[in-house]
């Protein structure tokens, strides 16, 4: 993800967002420590760790998602005073890093295909070669294999959003479970 500094020419509109922003700080979020040796970007899917449950210190662990059936945690968040890597200029938490998550209320996220407002989100787990890819709806397809369904999480909005635009999903821990395919 980029730096969400603002950088933008004087006279153009910066981005609403950045990748893995908070868009509803009063909400809930968690902080899990990466038990990957794969980093984790911000605004793609986190999952249960498993190494163990919970770290010496009390503290639960997670993963960036492989598998469908791996248990979703919700999203990364981008801290703005985290630095970027600057060759990529992207946030990545390393392993046994602390790394926000989301588990309940608004993130901006990048949208894999195209989705529509109001859709159910789901994850594409099957040929997303980048991290921050990874979110997609029922427009793409319905959930099955390389396709799950982040219960409890909406597109935010009305109308089409195209692949690889900036958006809101919203997610309500009340209603989320786990689902099989």
């Amino acid at each position: 993800m980029s730096n969400p500094a603002n950088t933008s020419p004087l006279g153009t509109k910066p981005a609403f967002a950045y990748p893995g922003q908070d868009m509803t700080p009063r909400r809930p979020t968690n902080t899990y420590i990466n038990e990957s040796a794969t980093s984790i970007d911000a605004a793609i899917p986190v999952v249960r760790g498993t190494a163990s449950t919970t770290t010496p210190g009390g503290v639960e662990t997670c993963k960036p998602m492989a598998a469908d059936t791996d248990d979703i945690l919700g999203v990364s968040l981008r801290i703005p005073t985290k630095d970027a890597d600057f060759t990529t200029d992207t946030v990545k938490y390393d392993r046994y890093d602390a790394v926000p998550v989301k588990v309940e209320g608004r993130v901006a996220v990048i949208a894999a295909e195209d989705v529509r407002g109001g859709d159910e989100v789901i994850v594409v787990t099957a040929g997303a070669a980048v991290q921050t890819t990874a979110f997609a709806s029922s427009k793409g397809g319905v959930a099955g294999a390389g396709r799950v369904a982040m219960t409890g999480w909406k597109w935010c909005g009305s109308g089409t959003i195209t692949a690889g635009t900036l958006a809101e999903i919203e997610g309500h821990a009340i209603t989320r479970g786990r689902t099989t395919t």
